[in-house]
């Protein structure tokens, strides 16, 4: 799996680069239907930001992603 974030800024500035790819690997492989806890800390600047944040299985095409709001 790959752990994919953008940020943009509040005033529309994108992260640079512009997604970054996280290799996620487990040290073995997950059962059917079991769920897998990934956690993870960023560095962004201050200010509001926006965020959309993917999960993308290269070998099946599967995308999972959701999307906010942080730094108020």
């Amino acid at each position: 799996l790959e752990f994919q974030i953008t940020l943009m800024n509040e005033f529309g500035d994108l992260s640079s680069p512009p997604a970054r790819k996280i290799p996620v690997v487990a040290a073995r492989e997950p059962a059917a239907g079991e769920v897998f806890v990934y956690e993870t800390e960023l560095r962004i600047t201050k200010g509001a930001h926006r965020y959309v944040a993917a999960f993308f299985d290269p070998l099946t095409g599967a995308i999972m992603s959701t999307s906010g709001d942080v730094g108020h």
